[in-house]
């Protein structure tokens, strides 16, 4: 339990560092408008601000999904292979453009969901394994294989392992 606390405590500070960070640096959590966009004057400058414009992961993405057709329907099958990577990239680019905001959302409820499930299944696991060696242990079919199973368990478990077996044993929990 004092693991999944000191996990939980440590993300917590770490978000709380990257928001402390970022904050007075200029990001912003909330959209502003940018205000009147300036039209270019040359067509060299039109040229340049399309250019910086396009999304070229999109761009490549489909330049990507049309080459992959090309090379399948040419007998190559890795062309499908590489097709559907790039369809996959353009669908999580255009998820990310779309709903970035969520994106982050769900990121960190997972950075923090998701260690603190393993730490429980983590321990939930260690209870069962411990559970089942005592019961192997305890109830073996004959006298000699349980001295044998409790000569060779006793020997792999560290004194804090003990310590835990002796408390289940006695019907603690973890």
């Amino acid at each position: 339990m004092k693991i999944a606390i000191t996990t939980f405590i440590l993300i917590l500070l770490v978000i709380l560092f990257i928001v402390l960070v970022t904050l007075p640096a200029g990001c912003s959590l909330i959209h502003t408008d940018p205000g009147p966009i300036i039209e270019p004057i040359t067509p060299t400058q039109v040229l340049y601000r399309t250019v910086m414009k396009t999304d070229w992961l999109v761009t490549l993405a489909i330049l990507g999904i049309g080459g992959g057709a090309y090379a399948f329907f040419n007998g190559h099958l890795k062309g499908i292979k590489f097709a559907a990577a790039c369809l996959v990239v353009l669908g999580i680019t255009l998820w990310i453009t779309r709903y970035g905001t969520w994106v982050a959302w769900i990121t960190g409820a997972c950075a923090i969901g998701l260690p603190a499930l393993t730490i429980y299944l983590n321990r939930k696991a260690l209870l069962q394994i411990i559970t089942g060696v005592q019961n192997v242990k305890d109830e073996g079919v004959l006298v000699v294989e349980r001295q044998k199973a409790n000569r060779l368990l006793s020997k792999v478990q560290s004194p804090e392992t003990q310590a835990i077996v002796k408390k289940i044993k006695e019907g603690g929990n973890l």
